[in-house]
């Protein structure tokens, strides 16, 4: 069948979720947490426990690591939200030029 990003990542997510949850572990998946993003300082997650609001209903939790992710697709509410809607093109997607900078 087709291995595009969606089903793999739907594979990959639902195997990770198992294992959390197996452990005793929530995951939260398809939102944004409520961390600011300078606290990463050059790190993919954060540890120590912390309060951070989550999903679409902003739930908050309780939890003692936050990892960065990013999904296959990109988030571009804030460029609609603004008035940046002009630098993406017609699949949605942020316009770059060779070099990767946004146009």
């Amino acid at each position: 069948g087709n291995l595009g990003p969606s089903k793999i990542d739907e594979k990959w997510c639902g195997a990770l979720k198992a294992k959390l949850e197996g452990m005793g572990g929530k995951f939260f998946m398809g939102g944004l947490a409520d961390v600011d993003l300078a606290e990463f300082d050059g790190k993919s997650y954060l540890e120590g426990q912390r309060k951070v609001s989550v999903g679409a209903a902003r739930e908050t939790v309780e939890v003692d690591l936050v990892l960065l992710c990013t999904g296959s697709q990109a988030n571009t509410d804030v460029y609609h939200r603004s008035n940046l809607q002009s630098i993406l093109d017609n699949n949605n997607m942020v316009r770059v030029n060779q070099y990767l900078q946004v146009e």
